[in-house]
């Protein structure tokens, strides 16, 4: 999968008060960046029940599997 993406505008602020000092658009060329990318479907009976952080937890699972996260 190809993902493409550029910057349009920037923001310059100050670290300790995070005031905004500047801001406006930019002109960088495009990125495009490699990736994999997986579509999963799971149907409504084994979720059934699951929170929100178990099913998380199979999904990070299985990244790793793949090798996707570390």
């Amino acid at each position: 999968m190809k993902i493409r993406g550029s910057v349009p505008c920037y923001i310059k602020f100050r670290l300790r008060t995070h005031k905004n000092i500047d801001a406006g658009t930019i002109r960088l060329p495009e990125e495009e960046l490699l990736t994999r990318s997986y579509w999963f479907t799971v149907d409504e009976e084994m979720s059934a029940g699951r929170s929100a952080n178990d099913k998380q937890h199979v999904l990070l699972g299985i990244a790793q599997l793949e090798g996707g996260a570390r």
